[in-house]
């Protein structure tokens, strides 16, 4: 007889801990005698949640998928490299679950191999280089519960995502590839039919340092946006400064934080009564 499947153990990913402070260690001590929404935000905001800004992107989303009337979505992670984010994704979602009527899909994208070769000057091959960020898929496989990890190149890889996985509805996604290429093939994930989406979904791009307009991802947001009309990528203008009053480091996270806007989405215009409106969407 097959022993039975063993019960996730979610906890945060190693690299997480690393930058933990003692005081939050006490906070979620607290917080996990008597759990609630309203506690929870006042951790993220607080920065208490390891890996914060995944934490705000994932209940964001999460709320206004509730308040639209979903009970699934989608969390797409772009450049998973050692998965620390994937095993953060996890747990996070975990704990998302317990406090609101919604569960959580989690994909992650990766070559598997490392940074891919590249000749363009648009991929700021003065700060990155091919090889760099490698995976080892079978360690980090064994360290996941319920995350898709699907390895290959973006253009390859993205454009049967939907026929292929059939994911639930997408609400988040989180990009990490450093190249200008890269980026732009993962916004392939964007090209399909709108009820794939919630109207606006929660889009963290990491790599908005160290670029220009002309470069990098930034590059690939202004290209995507002059090339959709009504699809468009935008910051969430203000809200690093709004949130860096609750934490000083929302100041430099939350300058990453973006929507992906579906104008022609039939939910788009949809009044979403807020659940508890603490977190600025």
């Amino acid at each position: 007889m097959l022993p039975p499947p063993k019960k996730p153990q979610y906890t945060p990913s190693n690299q997480s801990k690393r930058f933990g402070r003692i005081i939050s260690k006490l906070y979620r001590l607290v917080y996990s005698l008597n759990p609630s929404l309203k506690k929870y935000e006042q951790l993220v905001l607080g920065g208490h949640i390891l890996r914060p800004h995944y934490a705000f992107a994932l209940l964001s989303s999460a709320k206004e998928a509730v308040a639209l009337g979903y009970k699934k979505i989608s969390v797409i992670e772009f450049g998973c490299a050692g998965g620390s984010g994937l095993v953060d994704l996890e747990y996070i979602s975990n704990e998302i679950e317990k406090i609101l009527d919604i569960s959580f899909e989690i994909y992650g994208f990766d070559v598997g191999d490392g940074m891919p070769a590249s000749t363009d000057y648009r991929d700021l091959l003065y700060f990155w280089s091919e090889g760099e960020y490698k995976m080892d898929y079978t360690k980090l496989n064994e360290k996941l519960y319920n995350t898709q990890i699907i390895i290959g190149d973006t253009k390859d890889t993205v454009p049967n995502f939907f026929e292929k996985f059939k994911p639930a509805t997408i609400g988040a996604v989180f990009i990490d590839v450093d190249y200008y290429t890269s980026t732009k093939s993962c916004f392939q994930i964007f090209n399909h039919n709108s009820s794939f989406y919630l109207p606006r979904v929660f889009v963290y791009l990491d790599d908005t340092l160290n670029v220009s307009e002309f470069t990098g991802e930034l590059l690939a947001v202004n290209e995507y946006n002059k090339n959709n009309e009504e699809r468009k990528i935008s910051i969430q203008s203000l809200v690093a400064e709004e949130m860096s009053l609750k934490w000083k480091n929302w100041i430099y996270l939350g300058k990453k934080f973006y929507h992906w806007h579906c104008f022609k989405h039939d939910k788009y215009s949809t009044k979403v009564n807020k659940i508890n409106n603490k977190l600025s969407l």
